[in-house]
């Protein structure tokens, strides 16, 4: 059974790429850190921005699953739900 995640992206992310919402149709049990890696295959503009040369999460992202912070150390735990909706800000970043 597959389920749908929106991501939402904000400013610079959102220029990168080239959009504001994207839609995945995922398979059920995929976890936050699944989801973003699809992001980020399917946009790796977006990955060259946000993560460092250790492959860790640059500091400053901030990401939201139906309005509720995560913590990057959760991604990989953290499964999401039918028309979850992400959202991935860089705060103080104009756009």
């Amino acid at each position: 059974m597959n389920i749908k995640v929106k991501i939402k992206l904000f400013d610079l992310l959102a220029n990168l790429a080239g959009k504001k919402e994207i839609i995945f149709d995922i398979p059920l049990n995929t976890s936050l850190e699944d989801v973003i890696q699809l992001l980020f295959n399917s946009y790796p503009e977006v990955k060259n921005l946000l993560v460092n040369e250790d492959g860790k999460y640059t500091s400053f992202l901030l990401v939201y699953n139906n309005s509720v912070e995560l913590n990057s150390q959760n991604y990989k735990s953290f499964p999401v739900e039918d028309n979850s909706e992400i959202m991935l800000i860089l705060p103080g970043v104009g756009g």
